[in-house]
């Protein structure tokens, strides 16, 4: 099922939208006004999105910020694995052109989620769908058309069929040019909003020369301890780096990470990809298809041909996401990991398509935290869509968190504890 809304239908009297400010719009004489050449579909139906990947995949190599959860070979396995029972449509915002043969140009893409904020605050929000597997909810957005798209959706999700009281981006980037096109929206329509979270997570600035960045973290006693725990390695058996992008031996591959995987504290806590059926249909048919997009990077740190550490990069724009790390535990004194890490700085460093690799860690992970020295800051955004509930949500929040914090701070003061 699909829908297609325009952003501004009624001309007279038109309301004055954000695009308007651009200096013609782009457009020539005689054509309407930016944002009343913009409009926004919401589909429902898989089949007709798998119809629109080649303009989906052109979206995704011409967006303003990467972001490889979105682009249709990761976000339609996930969709088939985790969308099912959930109230979720996919977003796509056109421009259209005055000229008949001249078809519309897909500009902004996201998935939405439409639910309650929570059990506590059953309060109507569309959010940028997420899932277990999800690490970045920022918007495709073509270069170049950012706050116009973003217009548009924000119109949809407040006035439109999916329209609620809130909308939320739970991982959006809170740098760069999309963050920029958020913030001056938000501020152009005076909408109420609130960062209901802000971190920092491991970025890899894969730009310089792998040796020194590593010589800049480490001291020269864990350089020494690494080399020590190499060296104990080799007497157990020959140590090998392999390393894998093509189509032809992913599969192999794929299977040893879920093993491996599976035999550690995931596999323990019955949490492995394996262990779940849905989890292992969706890995698969990513590692598929990114390797059939030339955007698949697999690292294996191997002991006598068995692995003993082994990561799944995925490739977008001039990055990369480091998507999933697994090691055999039963040699954790040698510090497998941090080996196999080792050589992921180096190899991103002199890979020509890589510029940055994003971590997809959580905040506080020690092993990557101490490899890699830049930080990406992500946000959780809340935005009101101006009715009552939204609006007491978002004002509402800061006092209640801070309620919460100071009841989680007693006894634990930074310094010297003060009373009030």
């Amino acid at each position: 099922m699909s829908e297609t809304v325009e952003a501004d239908a009624n001309p007279q009297p038109r309301m004055v939208r954000f695009a308007d400010r651009i200096p013609n719009g782009g457009r020539g004489a005689g054509e309407p006004p930016l944002s009343e050449r913009i409009s926004v579909e919401l589909i429902e139906n898989l089949k007709e999105l798998e119809a629109r990947v080649d303009e989906w995949s052109d979206l995704a190599e011409n967006a303003s910020e990467p972001n490889v959860f979105y682009e249709p070979w990761m976000l339609l396995p996930a969709l088939r694995a985790f969308g099912g029972g959930r109230e979720i449509c996919v977003a796509l915002v056109s421009r259209h052109s005055s000229r008949n043969d001249t078809p519309p140009l897909l500009c902004g893409l996201m998935p939405v989620e439409r639910r309650k904020l929570s059990a506590r605050v059953p309060v109507s929000v569309a959010s940028a769908w997420t899932h277990e597997f999800c690490y970045l909810t920022t918007p495709l957005l073509r270069r170049g058309h950012e706050a116009v798209c973003l217009e548009a959706l924000f119109g949809e999700l407040t006035g439109g069929r999916c329209a609620t009281s809130l909308i939320e981006f739970p991982c959006l980037s809170a740098e760069g040019v999309v963050e920029s096109a958020v913030d001056e929206v938000l501020d152009f329509h005076a909408a109420g909003a609130f960062d209901v979270s802000r971190h920092g997570r491991a970025l890899l600035d894969a730009r310089g020369d792998w040796e020194e960045y590593v010589a800049s973290l480490l001291s020269s006693h864990h350089r020494s301890e690494l080399r020590r725990q190499r060296r104990r390695l080799t007497d157990l058996g020959e140590i090998k780096l392999k390393f894998v992008t093509d189509a032809q031996h992913s599969d192999f591959w794929v299977q040893q990470f879920l093993d491996l995987e599976r035999r550690g504290w995931k596999g323990r806590n019955r949490t492995a990809i394996s262990q779940n059926e849905a989890a292992a249909v969706f890995f698969n048919e990513v590692m598929q298809g990114a390797a059939r997009e030339g955007k698949l990077m697999l690292l294996g740190l191997f002991l006598n041909n068995e692995p003993i550490a082994l990561k799944c990069n995925l490739l977008s724009g001039q990055g990369a996401f480091a998507f999933k790390i697994a090691y055999d535990e039963s040699l954790e004194k040698f510090s497998p990991g941090v080996q196999l890490e080792i050589e992921n700085i180096r190899i991103a460093c002199e890979h020509p398509a890589v510029d940055w690799m994003d971590s997809c860690a959580a905040p506080r992970h020690s092993m990557i935290n101490r490899l890699w020295r830049e930080r990406r800051a992500v946000r959780r955004l809340l935005v009101s869509t101006g009715r009552w509930s939204g609006d007491a949500v978002v004002g509402l929040w800061p006092a209640a968190r801070c309620v919460v914090r100071r009841r989680r701070r007693r006894g634990r003061p930074f310094g010297r504890q003060t009373h009030d």
